[in-house]
């Protein structure tokens, strides 16, 4: 999937500015050089993009109307995708806090994508829990600690599920 995303990027970020150099690329989309000179070369050998010699050292790349379409497939499917992974997520939240509603539930880590799935899986079935950034602010007692940061399972002595494990 990571793969589909990034030609999206790159067919995106040429679409807003169709004479940005590769290296401008690279630093907006985080892509090393040679990446980002490997999926334009690809792209234009599958005929996504097509490139003009603007002056001797500037290029500019044009998305086809191929390159157009594709793009639109491919974001499609990554949203497929995604929500995909967000109903799994979401069902397996409710699959642990079914036996678990008796205890304190905690959501540890920051706030990100994850932690807004698991808020709005909880608050759509009106379970209480509280949000934190530390261990230290567990209370003793029965407790369930939801966490996605996989660096975090270490430090816990309570019961937990890390999310995004399988």
């Amino acid at each position: 999937m990571r793969k589909i995303t990034k030609e999206i990027e790159i067919l995106e970020v040429l679409e807003d500015n169709p004479t940005m150099t590769q290296r401008e690329i690279a630093k907006r989309t985080s892509f090393s050089l040679g990446m980002v000179n490997s999926l334009i070369k690809k792209c234009v050998k599958t005929g996504l993009l097509k490139t003009e010699q603007m002056t001797p050292k500037t290029m500019k790349y044009i998305l086809t109307p191929q390159g157009i379409k594709e793009k639109t497939k491919k974001t499609l499917r990554y949203i497929k995708k995604s929500y995909n992974e967000i109903i799994k997520l979401s069902n397996k939240i409710n699959i642990i806090i079914e036996n678990s509603l008796d205890k304190n539930i905690y959501l540890l880590g920051e706030k990100d994508e994850i932690f807004e799935i698991a808020k709005m899986t909880l608050d759509s079935k009106k379970v209480v829990y509280e949000h934190i950034l530390n261990k230290e602010d567990i209370k003793k007692g029965d407790v369930l600690v939801l966490l996605w940061d996989i660096e975090l399972e270490n430090e816990l002595e309570n019961e937990f599920v890390n999310l995004i494990s399988k």
